[in-house]
Parts: structure tokens; sequence; C-alpha cells
């Protein structure tokens, strides 16, 4: 993951001290003429309000108002009258602090009468407008630490739900490319993306229709020689994206808002979405969104700067929506329709989970209603009023649709737990004791922790010990990379192709790919060496990018197939790979061959990428060895709850074959291993590393 750097600049003010009599000031001859002005302006200082925000107050909506430039002993008496046609109510909130509760749209003043101890009187008064709908200029951070402004509209009797204009919305995300909104009928809207798919949206049914929905809904970055490509393309450097093909287009598909109670509001030629909906129309491939705080919105521009969200005060700005952990009436109802919108139109549903195949069936809120005792339990929790059952009702409906990890619900909630706990210590264990505890209540058993799987991932690592290269060994006629996640290291691949090159003399980068040619090259220089094992145990997934550039040296094959969930279209991505290091994507290329038997061995570690490789692999004919991998089929994304709070959801973009297989509960090996259990219980895979064995079965696979 990559890593922001964040510099902190202190400010240091030097105050100097001033001998004020009571009746005179006396300047000194010597001091500065700044200082006289700072005398000046204490001695003119008077009483005043400041409000706890600026601008229109929206109907329904408190404010505070604070009196400043006074001490509290000072104060004797604080007396405050409205005009009661547009405040429902003002009450004192000790001596400094008046909360005005607004009424109804129109001008509404304030005003407050301070009584000081010394009996000296001071007149106040506030003026504001309250409105029905209240435009806002709100705060964007993003996750390059730079910032700039985006409107949001608020409305009265949703006060908690910012609506956003559609186009800016998109413009922002995709980086500057442009959508194209125009009104062609009172309510009807005609929408053109940068590469020229359309969508018509009707705001008065709150209706999205398209052709191709899917690829609509996909934001490319407007980058020179991009083109559409629906793999989970992050820009390796070594790759070279070609446009899709169709191999079957699928069906016209409907997405109907108003089956959630989303609410889509046209503006000339401009339409005015719920943020978190907006979000969750328009995704991009490569994990970019934005998610609102409450008083900010935070845009990352990846995965792994998601990631790094809670190293920002998203979740304390998060946390203070929600006073004494109570969520908003309109926040309750909002966010767990755009969480079935989410799981009805966006999720991949791989189909392993507990309400998978309800959730298929009848969609979301049917398969908690109707599935049994469990389930409407949990359906109560995520509707419920307290911020801590929510957050719990979150992680036990995660375990409900566990799909391997793809699907995570709760990966965020975590840390509004560990504030709203006030928990320092085994925050991570203490949050997984209070949701077994949550589970137990409700009857339902968590079937998913941790434990046990990571339980076989360190015995898999101990049976490498005595490896005097934990990534790479040799024996006799087999070498070994064993590859513990998939990654890129863009930068180095950059400054590897600046330096022109493996010809040139730069070193080839030590992520995936680049360890994958570097141990190729070595085990070349073995004359033993007949099979190569790509040992993928401990892989539990990440970028999806080598493994499509080792597929086109070990098979010729730098392609996958995509089934797209909805519409059921399904595509064909194929690239280009770099396999010679040249920095040309050219016929060249394909010349590049080693003279190994390959193959790919798999545990139930094995999740995702770890899953997609040896599918890949055994299509063409690659050897499987191992256990069962642990399945993964969906890409990734990263959507926003209706409070906000983001989190990680099997996509609609599933990783199939041209027979439409599916591969989430993982590849059978073509030779299985023996896993013993040693004697305190746990597994013993020692057979996975029998160098001689492995040879053996090799051998006899490619006879």
């Amino acid at each position: 993951m990559k890593k922001n750097n964040s510099t902190r600049y202190r400010r240091t003010i030097i105050a100097g001290l001033l001998s004020l009599s009571m009746t005179t000031i006396t300047i000194p001859a010597n001091l500065p003429s700044t200082s006289a002005a700072a005398v000046k302006k204490a001695d003119k200082s008077k009483i005043s309000i400041t409000a706890s925000a600026k601008g229109t107050i929206l109907t329904g909506e408190s404010r505070t108002l604070t009196i400043k430039n006074v001490k509290k002993k000072s104060i004797k008496k604080v007396t405050v009258t409205s005009s009661k046609k547009n405040v429902a109510s003002v009450k004192k909130d000790g001596k400094k602090k008046v909360v005005i509760l607004s009424k109804k749209a129109g001008k509404t003043t304030v005003r407050i009468k301070v009584t000081l101890k010394n009996n000296k009187k001071h007149n106040l008064k506030y003026t504001a407008t309250v409105a029905d709908t209240v435009d806002r200029k709100v705060k964007v951070l993003k996750s390059d630490k730079t910032t700039y402004t985006m409107t949001l509209r608020f409305f009265s009797k949703t006060p908690h739900i910012p609506y956003v204009h559609i186009t800016d919305f998109y413009k922002q995300l995709s980086g500057g490319a442009p959508l194209n909104v125009q009104e062609k009928h009172e309510g009807e809207y005609l929408l053109t993306t940068p590469t020229g798919m359309t969508a018509t949206i009707y705001t008065d049914t709150d209706v999205l229709e398209s052709e191709d929905c899917r690829e609509f809904e996909r934001v490319y970055p407007p980058e020179e020689g991009e083109v559409p490509n629906n793999f989970d393309y992050g820009g390796a450097p070594f790759l070279e994206p070609l446009p899709n093909e169709v191999l079957e287009p699928g069906k016209p598909f409907t997405v109907s808002y108003s089956n959630y109670d989303i609410d889509l509001l046209g503006d000339k030629n401009d339409i005015w979405f719920p943020l978190e909906a907006a979000a969750n129309t328009f995704m991009t491939g490569y994990g970019a969104s934005m998610v609102y705080s409450g008083s900010k919105i935070y845009h990352y521009t990846s995965f792994s700067q998601l990631y790094d969200l809670p190293k920002t005060n998203f979740f304390n700005e998060y946390i203070s929506t929600y006073p004494n952990g109570k969520r908003p009436a309109d926040l309750v109802d909002y966010t767990y329709r755009q969480l079935m919108f989410l799981m009805d139109v966006r999720y991949g549903n791989p189909g392993r989970g507990y309400l998978s195949d309800a959730i298929r069936k009848k969609g979301m809120n049917r398969a908690l209603s109707e599935t049994d005792d469990k389930s409407r339990a949990v359906k109560k929790l995520l509707k419920s009023s307290s911020l801590m059952d929510y957050i719990m009702g979150l992680g036990i409906l995660e375990d409900m649709l566990f799909d391997g990890g793809h699907t995570m619900l709760d990966y965020y909630a975590y840390y509004p737990y560990k504030i709203l706990t006030g928990s320092k210590e085994n925050t991570s264990q203490s949050y997984i004791s209070s949701l077994q505890a949550a589970a137990d209540k409700i009857g339902y058993k968590l079937e998913n922790t941790p434990d046990s799987y990571w339980d076989n991932y360190e015995m898999i690592k101990t049976s490498k010990e005595g490896w005097e290269d934990f990534d790479y060994h040799e024996d006799g006629d087999t070498a070994i990379y064993s590859m513990g996640s998939m990654y890129v290291d863009k930068d180095a691949w950059d400054a590897f192709y600046e330096k022109s090159g493996e010809e040139k003399g730069a070193e080839i980068p030590n992520d995936s790919y680049g360890l994958f040619i570097q141990y190729l090259n070595k085990a070349s220089k073995n004359k033993k060496i007949k099979n190569f094992v790509i040992d993928l145990t401990t892989n539990t997934g990440g970028d999806t990018n080598p493994i499509i550039a080792m597929m086109e040296i070990m098979a010729d094959a730098p392609y996958t197939y995509m089934r797209i969930t909805g519409s059921d279209k399904l595509i064909r991505c194929p690239f280009k790979a770099d396999t010679n290091l040249d920095g040309i994507f050219d016929e060249k290329d394909r010349e590049v061959k080693y003279p190994f038997r390959f193959a790919v061995m798999t545990s139930r570690c094995s999740f995702s990428c770890g899953n997609m490789l040896p599918f890949l692999a055994q299509s063409h004919g690659i050897m499987v060895l191992g256990e069962r991998s642990g399945g993964g089929s969906c890409a990734i994304t990263s959507p926003a709850l209706g409070d906000g709070l983001p989190c990680l959801l099997s996509d609609c973009y599933e990783f199939t074959t041209k027979d439409r297989a599916n591969i989430d509960k993982g590849v059978t090996p073509d030779k299985e291993l023996e896993i013993k259990k040693k004697e305190d219980g746990t597994a013993d895979y020692n057979a996975f590393f029998d160098i001689p064995a492995l040879s053996k079965c090799i051998n006899e696979f490619y006879k």
C-alpha cells in the first residue's frame, strides 16, 4: 500500500504583556505602533455573538449561538427573546450559549440581553434566514492532499442526506472528464459519458434506463491512450489494455431508484442525486469514490488511499452526527434503503453466503424479512436508532454474506465502535467479542471469524522454515516461487522504463511480476531446473495485473472473461504484456519463452487473485496441485453506505470462463496433496514443500 506522508506545520505566536489601568491606557513611547493598535483594539472589544454555522438555517435545524469576549463568571443574567413565527424553541445552555431551533421558512431574529455582575447591560442581536432547502459549499479533502469545494443541497425533511449535481460529482470522480446531461422533455434527461455511452433518467419515476447500463456506469480516467476495458486495470506499466470483446451482449438494464424511495431531482440540464446514490451508481475499477462525514467530503482516488481513511479525521466527524450514540431518523431510514439498493443492484452475489440464494430470488429486503428469525433480527439491528446496534447488525450481516473476504460491510464500522467504546487496547478482539455476543443474542452463530483462516495461513508459512530464501527455492529439477500477494510497484516500473529497461542495466522491480521474471531468469541459469512452481498457498489476493502478464509468458493467454451481473453480458478482456521488458508492446513479446513445465500450488488460503491465477492456468492445461483454493470470483468495489460509512463489496463484475463457469467456490487441483494433523490438532502442510515429491507429481502430469 502506498502511504501518504503529511507534514505538520506549527505556528507559534508570541504575545506581549500590556499593563492596563482601569481608567487609563498608558503606552510607552518606544512601543511599536502595532502594539498601540492592539491595545486600542482591546479597549474597544465588545461582547458579541458567534454562530456554530454560517448562512441559511434549514427548517427544523438547530444552531448554537455563543456569547464571546466575556468571562462566564462575569455574567449575572442572560435573557433571550425571538421572533416566534420562525423559531420553535430557544433555550440557554449555561451562561454563554443559546440554542435556537428553527420552525419554518422566513427571516428570524434572536435578541440576547446580557447583564454583567457590575450591572452593565449588553443588547445583542442575531438575524438569519430559515429555508426548507439550503445549498451549502462543502470542503472536499482529496487523498492527494489537495482540497476543493462542492455544492451540496439539503432538504428540511431529510436534513442529514446531502444531494449533489451529478455533473459535478462525475467530473471530480473521473478527474475532469465531463458527463453531459440534456433535458429532452420535462422530467426526461439524456446522459452521455465521455466514452459515448448513454442512459435516460426519468425524474418523475426515478428510473434509469440504458442499453448497456453497466458500461454507462463505469467511470474511466481521462488518460491519454486509455481504452474501455472492464478488467480491474490499475495502470500497470507492463500492460497495455485492449478494447473489450463482447461475446454475448446481454440485455438492457433498468435501475429503479423508486423501489428504494431514492428521489432524483431534475434541475435544468442537471440532476440532483443523493451523494451516496451517485457514488454507488458511477464507479471506477480502481477504487475511486467519495464519502460524506457529516461535515466534509472525503475523495479517495484508489483502494490504497481508501485504506488510509482511518488516518484522517473522517471517523471523528462521522461520530459527531450521532450525539449520545443515537442515529437521526432520516439517516436510519435512508441508510437502510441505500443498503438494499446496493445489495440488489451492485452486489455480485458470488453465491456461498447464508443469505445468497434468498437475495438472488427475492431481493435483499425480503431476504432479511422472510428467511428466518435471525435475518429479521439483523434487519431490526440495521434499522435501530442505536449506532452500536447498527454496527453489530452490519457485522452479523457480513457473516451471513461471507464470500471469502471481498464483501466486508463492517470493514470501517470498527472505527466508530472504537470511538463509542473508548477502547485503546485489544480493540479488535473487543469488537469481535461484542459481535459474537450480539450474534448469540439473536441465536446466530458466527461462522467466519478470522482465527481458523489465519491458523492455516501460519501453518503453511512455518512449513517453509529452513529455506534460505522465503520467496524462492531450488531443489533438484524444481524451482518454487512463493507469492505472498499480488502487487504492482508502479513507481518502480515507471523508473525502470525511464532508464530504458533491462537492456540499459536498470533493475527489474521487486513486485509480483518483476520477481516472477527475476526468478525465471535465475532458474534458467540452472540447467537442472525443468519444473517451475508458482506457490500461492499464502496468496490472499491483491492486484490482478501481474496475473495477466504471467499468463502471457506461461500460456500465450493475456486475457480473461467477465460476466456482468444484471445485464448478464459476457466479455473478453484482452491485453498486451511487455515480456521482454523493452517498454514496447509488439510481436517480440510473444517470442519470450522459458523451457519449463509450469505448475501452480494452492491452499484454502489462496483467495481472490490467488484463486484467479490457478483457474486461468488450469483452463490452459497448466497443472494445479495442493488443496482446493479459497475462492473469490468477483471484482471488488468500495461503495458508501447511506450514512457515508465506506465498505467493501463483491462487485457486479465476475471473473468466469467463456462457458460462464462459477469459480467462487475455488479451483479443484489436478493433484491433491495430503494435509495431516499434528498432535496439537493444527494442520500439517509439510507435504506441500516436499520438493522431490512435487517433482514426481509434475513429471507424471506432463508425461
